[in-house]
């Protein structure tokens, strides 16, 4: 090893191995020099480039080294800790091993542990969206002296902007700058992000445009977030609008993109948009995903036209896409409401055919569209399917299929069911007394309209004026709303809703 009394600046060998109080002496040397003044300095020593390389290295660790140290001083204030909502007084006492121990154990942090691992731990944070030991990250650090970089506190951002806290998110960004550090776009994104989740257009927007000024290059995360918070507020012009400009600036838009836009188009119920909008995702040869043929078809079955919902569906088969039962259903609740139950029926057998689990709104779908025409056998069948398929029935579906007995007139069957529906430990709501009751006042049957009535007075429901009305008990003149109205066999009337007195 080369003592200090043998260093010298121009030697090669204190360019490979520099002792301690030489790098000391240098240090204190270069500490007084401007960097700009550093090549001067090297000329005049008589070593010209040589000598400097050595020398701009410890310039380089002077500097990082006061970056630390302001960068510790403004974490000894509390900045980071307050933001990251674990201040300094809510930290253990670390005078003792014990609460050192305890609380390395609590951030899942080696004793060994360097700043790289402290980025992988706040990661785990952002994917875990546990946002609360953010704070004891960065209190760490500056416990360890381990200066945070731009990795570090993009995310930080990124942890605050999953968990929709768009607040935490700018004051991560803002301490950005006083690190020195420049913002690039992660950064930006990340806030857009936080803002866009929640569906904060303009603030989005204002953030994007920050990011112009500074000079820092969009990508397609950024402008996706911003189309997504468009679509979640049924901005169809202004999603439409972000996508046009994505194609300006040269940001390739991606299936995320087109996705966004298709879902707020057809939220507005703009058909033709949406086929417009995938139609050009297919000629870019950009690969839909279910999202984006989902949403087609929702908004052709929502406006009625069958036939489209299922050229679409047929598209998303053909091109090697699984269907999900979203799809699926919105196809066969199309062609139920259009009446078309042999077109719906066939689409079930299709999706059970292929294994794809259908749901309660799948069989629902089919028996609600049985109750107007009164088909109460077809009604039963599909209910018994449902059973059969491992998908319980809810009270919804048992009151589908009274309202196909009430429309047949089927008195023995509605009270059939409206017993079943308690066999099978649901309870009858309102509207299942309702129908059974309706059923029979229109057969003439008022001994057995008014039995339900006083069951369902007996569990707790109260009846409407409509009930009262089909048993006759409130005259003309009160139905139509109008003021006075008797009350007959012993009923009181109170607001909309009636008892016996």
């Amino acid at each position: 090893m080369i003592s200090s009394s043998a260093y010298h600046p121009c030697s090669s060998e204190s360019r490979l191995l520099l002792p301690r109080k030489a790098v000391a002496q240098e240090s204190r040397r270069a500490a007084a020099l401007r960097p700009w003044s550093l090549r001067r300095w090297a000329t005049c020593q008589g070593g010209g480039l040589p000598v400097l390389r050595p020398l701009l290295v410890v310039a380089s660790a002077l500097i990082m080294e006061r970056r630390c140290r302001r960068g510790r001083q403004r974490l000894g204030r509390g900045k980071l800790l307050a933001m990251g909502s674990c201040a300094s007084e809510a930290r253990p006492s670390r005078h003792t091993p014990q609460a050192a121990s305890s609380f390395e154990k609590e951030l899942d942090l080696p004793s060994q542990a360097d700043a790289a691992t402290c980025a992988k731990l706040l990661g785990q944070m952002a994917k875990d969206r546990q946002w609360q030991g953010v704070g004891q990250v960065f209190g760490e650090m500056q416990l360890r002296r381990l200066l945070p970089d731009i990795v570090h506190l993009n995310t930080a951002i990124n942890v605050f902007a999953r968990c929709k806290l768009p607040a935490e998110a700018e004051a991560w960004f803002e301490q950005i700058h006083d690190f020195r550090l420049r913002p690039d776009k992660m950064s930006y994104s990340g806030v857009i992000t936080a803002h866009a989740r929640l569906g904060n257009v303009a603030k989005a927007e204002h953030w994007f445009e920050e990011m112009r000024q500074s000079r820092v290059p969009a990508d397609g995360f950024s402008c996706s977030s911003l189309i997504n918070a468009c679509a979640q507020n049924g901005d169809s012009q202004r999603a439409e609008f972000w996508l046009e400009e994505m194609l300006c600036i040269r940001v390739p838009p991606n299936e995320f993109s087109y996705s966004s836009v298709i879902n707020s188009c057809a939220k507005g119920g703009e058909v033709e948009k949406t086929e417009l909008w995938l139609g050009r995702m297919l000629e870019l040869r950009i690969a839909p995903n279910e999202v984006s043929y989902c949403s087609v078809i929702n908004a052709c079955a929502q406006k009625g036209q069958v036939r489209k919902a299922e050229k679409w569906l047929e598209l998303m088969l053909g091109s090697g896409l699984r269907a999900n039962p979203i799809a699926y259903n919105s196809v066969i609740n199309a062609c139920a409401q259009q009446g078309e139950m042999q077109a719906a029926e066939g689409w079930l057998g299709q999706m059970l055919q292929k294994r794809i689990q259908a749901n309660e709104v799948t069989f629902n779908c089919l028996i609600k569209a049985c109750a107007p025409n009164g088909e109460v056998s077809r009604a039963e069948k599909w209910l018994q399917r449902m059973a059969e398929a491992g998908v319980r029935p809810s009270e919804v579906s048992y009151n589908s299929v009274l309202s196909a007995c009430v429309s047949r007139g089927d008195v023995a069957r509605a009270e059939h069911w409206i017993q079943q529906l308690e066999v099978e430990g649901l309870k009858a709501d309102s509207i299942s007394y309702n129908l059974v009751r309706t059923a029979c006042a229109r057969m003439g049957q008022f001994e057995k309209a008014s039995y339900w009535l006083d069951k369902m007075m007996s569990a707790g429901t109260d009846a409407d004026r409509a009930a009262w009305g089909e048993l006759g008990l409130f005259d003309e003149a009160d139905e139509l709303g109008r003021s006075g109205g008797a009350v007959k066999q012993g009923w009181s009337c109170s607001g909309s809703t009636a008892t016996r007195g």
